[in-house]
């Protein structure tokens, strides 16, 4: 069997076999994969493992985060833990955990066999519809000719907007939101408060190649904040029902105390849906 590290050099070989929202994470800052494979000239994917790493200011604090884990041969998969497992250490991780649907519990199974405690959970994932959306009494409010997708910005105003939203500890989903290119969004949709030629506000919003369409950051600078965020999401949904079926799935991310009560605000009918959960303290040295 040979160890692969996964990387924007070798993924090109196996991206038909490992899962698309996965592959979307090889190359992208903070995050890491490694595969085993069966070591033959055409060789056969064995397991493979895709996380993220969250550095803290203290790193006593540093985590990792199973995106993808995946092992179909028990002696390939050990061998693609331990070696998770080293490259854990080099980083100083301190604790790791994971968040699977359910419909991954094979892979929960053999984690736990590595020393992670699971159990199943309500999650951090809340899923409507576009047109549960669409049928929100903010979706027919009229918004102002200041708020534009951000297909409309050039890349300098995009990387500005992108650039105070950091300075302002705001990342949304994405720890390495300043690395990600406009492109990485769906800019149709996307939508932004911009006034005097600078980005004062943004509703990022990915469309994921599982065909869920993710908000992925909400956050206005202005003093009238509220206001600018209603604008930007009746914005984005009409411009997102526009552009796709009704029944498009909509994966609400609950990331932060005002994503936590703008949902049940919103939607306060839908629950979040349960996930296995796993964690691990990693052993000191």
């Amino acid at each position: 069997m040979e160890l692969i590290s996964l990387n924007e050099d070798s993924i090109f070989e196996y991206e038909d076999v490992i899962a698309p929202d996965a592959v979307d994470c090889i190359g992208r800052q903070f995050h890491s994969g490694l595969a085993v494979s069966d070591g033959k000239k055409d060789p056969e994917l064995l397991a493979y493992m895709v996380w993220e790493y969250i550095r803290r200011k203290d790193a006593s604090d540093n985590e990792a985060v199973i995106i993808k884990f995946f092992s179909k041969d028990e002696k390939a998969g050990r061998m693609l833990v331990a070696s998770f497992d080293e490259e854990l250490s080099k980083e100083r991780v301190k604790r790791c955990t994971f968040y699977f649907e359910k419909e991954d519990a094979d892979a929960a199974s053999v984690l736990s066999e590595a020393g992670f405690v699971t159990e199943t959970r309500e999650g951090p994932f809340t899923m409507v519809s576009l047109s549960d959306c669409a049928s929100l009494s903010v979706a027919n409010s009229k918004t102002p000719d200041y708020v534009v997708p951000i297909e409309d910005l050039m890349i300098r105003q995009f990387r500005n907007g992108i650039d105070m939203c950091v300075r302002n500890g705001r990342r949304g989903i994405f720890s390495d939101l300043e690395y990600l290119p406009m492109s990485w969004f769906d800019e149709e949709i996307s939508g932004c408060v911009f006034q005097d030629d600078e980005v004062k506000g943004f509703l990022l919003v990915t469309y994921t190649a599982g065909g869920e369409l993710v908000p992925a950051l909400l956050f206005d600078f202005e003093p009238d904040a509220t206001k600018n965020l209603l604008h930007m999401i009746a914005f984005t949904i009409r411009a997102a029902a526009e552009k796709y079926p009704p029944d498009t799935r909509v994966l609400l991310v609950n990331y932060s105390e005002m994503s936590e009560a703008l949902i049940k605000k919103l939607f306060p009918m839908a629950k979040p849906y349960e996930i296995l959960f796993g964690e691990r303290v990693q052993n000191e040295g």
